[in-house]
């Protein structure tokens, strides 16, 4: 077990001076819940990194923001249109493409975009708002919430009830 972390803290952007990095560096995506700024962090990860490392950085980073039920998100991948919550314990390389575990440009597509990108999103629902404790919980929980109405992620019977209500809801927390 490695004693030392081998993912960077949140980047505003992707550096342009990637050949000063070490070989094993790669950029990572890692994009937030509606419409946050940024809503896109970057990290600097070492090409073994594992997936809990990355979201220890993200828990520190909504930390510095008030943000205390961090452990009702996790990190997903978008696979064929569906959010598949990533295994914390696995390696990041896992879940990129082979160009990003191979790459000579360090995790970058041809237009300075990381290959990875991973979602912050809601791995595990409660019954009650009330138990969420403090305000940028409850704001990315919403954000959460309103993303899967917005797709129709809801339960098919009683949809048009639960979408009346939940539209009549958002407007409300968006007042």
């Amino acid at each position: 077990m490695r004693a030392f972390c081998t993912v960077s803290a949140p980047l505003e952007v992707c550096a342009s001076s990637a050949e000063q990095l070490s070989p094993g560096s790669r950029f990572l995506a890692l994009r937030l819940l509606g419409n946050q700024q940024p809503k896109t962090l970057y990290f600097l990860v070492d090409a073994k990194s594992r997936v809990r490392e990355v979201y220890t950085q993200t828990c520190l980073h909504f930390a510095t923001q008030g943000m205390l039920d961090t452990e009702l998100f996790g990190l997903a991948v978008l696979i064929d249109g569906e959010y598949m919550f990533a295994d914390p314990e696995s390696k990041l390389s896992k879940y990129g493409p082979k160009s990003w575990r191979s790459s000579h440009t360090h995790g970058l597509d041809a237009n300075g975009r990381p290959l990875l990108e991973l979602h912050f999103r809601v791995q595990f629902y409660i019954e009650s708002p009330y138990m969420l404790k403090d305000e940028t919980t409850r704001h990315n929980y919403y954000l959460q919430l309103k993303y899967n109405a917005l797709q129709r992620d809801i339960p098919r019977e009683n949809a048009e009830q639960s979408m009346i209500l939940l539209a009549g809801l958002a407007l409300q927390a968006d007042l």
